[in-house]
């Protein structure tokens, strides 16, 4: 117990061990082994996420089920030894032993937070390594706190990003975007966590979330990697996307050399030049007009 508070407790902030608990009661003038059990489970806390069947979970919470019931549908391990931890008004126990103590505790550190088993993986402590609740229990306890400052993968641009944070706080968020634009929002309580649905993702980059100079998380938004494909597309892949978009086939104008993408854009933009068409046409009507004066002409000294 002194080698962890002043190893871990004290540098870290965790809630020093008060005293250490042995399951040996005396009775007469011998000695009989007792056991600590499980005695209050809080399922409603996040890390039991995923353990359970929904309907087995909903079973467990009814408020008709015994501590005894939830705790063999638990699979309590008999605890022979067991730290008790001195809990602080940032400690929340999760599951409680029948003594009173924590046999699961949650603390917060810092922005983050901290789980505290009171037992060893040792089968001198207790037989919880044995049980199927042992690598259950381990896997989503590293699972809950890596996801609170983890955005899943695949964050493109104009996508919703669900910001979560086991960090209570009345202090509105702040998200600053990768031009340091900062706006400020008020997230919603669900449960343990503070959610809040953030839309305005526009920007490629890092972007921060902090609550009073508290950073909470850290997220990356990535560029759709479709607009780096560089395949030229088909006609029929163009005229699908045209005709999901609304647009008319006919509004949509091909250049076959990139050269010629300027003139596609000018006429686009103001029509067809007509005066080279008209000068044609006015140059071979005087033309015309000439061939026929010179006939007219001819025909007429023949006659006189």
């Amino acid at each position: 117990a002194a080698s962890f508070n002043s190893s871990f407790a004290k540098p870290l902030g965790l809630p020093p061990i008060n005293n250490i608990d042995k399951g040996l009661a005396s009775s007469g003038n011998t000695q009989s082994e007792s056991f600590l059990e499980f005695e209050k489970v809080d399922l409603r806390h996040p890390v039991f996420q995923g353990m359970f069947e929904e309907e087995e979970l909903n079973n467990l919470r009814q408020p008709s089920r015994s501590a005894a019931s939830v705790q063999r549908s638990l699979e309590s391990p008999r605890v022979r030894v067991s730290v008790r931890y001195a809990p602080t008004p940032q400690s929340n126990a999760i599951i409680t032993l029948s003594n009173g103590s924590s046999f699961l505790l949650e603390q917060s550190v810092g922005s983050g937070q901290a789980l505290l088993f009171a037992v060893a993986p040792d089968l001198e402590w207790s037989d919880f390594p044995l049980k199927g609740l042992f690598v259950p229990l381990l896997h989503r306890s590293v699972s809950y706190l890596n996801r609170q400052h983890t955005q899943p993968e695949g964050t493109l641009a104009g996508d919703d990003v669900l910001v979560k944070s086991i960090m209570r706080t009345t202090a509105p968020w702040t998200v600053r975007d990768p031009a340091n634009l900062e706006r400020t929002f008020s997230p919603s309580s669900s449960g343990w966590q503070q959610t809040l649905r953030f839309s305005n993702s526009d920007l490629i980059g890092v972007y921060s979330v902090s609550a009073r100079n508290s950073v909470l998380q850290k997220f990356a938004v990535n560029l759709d990697p479709r607009e780096s494909k560089l395949a030229k597309a088909s006609t029929g892949q163009i005229e699908t996307t045209l005709q999901q978009l609304g647009i008319d086939r006919a509004a949509v104008h091909y250049a076959d050399q990139p050269l010629d993408l300027g003139q596609v854009v000018l006429e686009s933009r103001f029509g067809w030049e007509l005066w080279k068409h008209l000068l044609a046409a006015a140059l071979l009507l005087a033309l015309t007009e000439m061939v026929v004066a010179r006939t007219g002409r001819k025909e007429s000294l023949v006659s006189s």
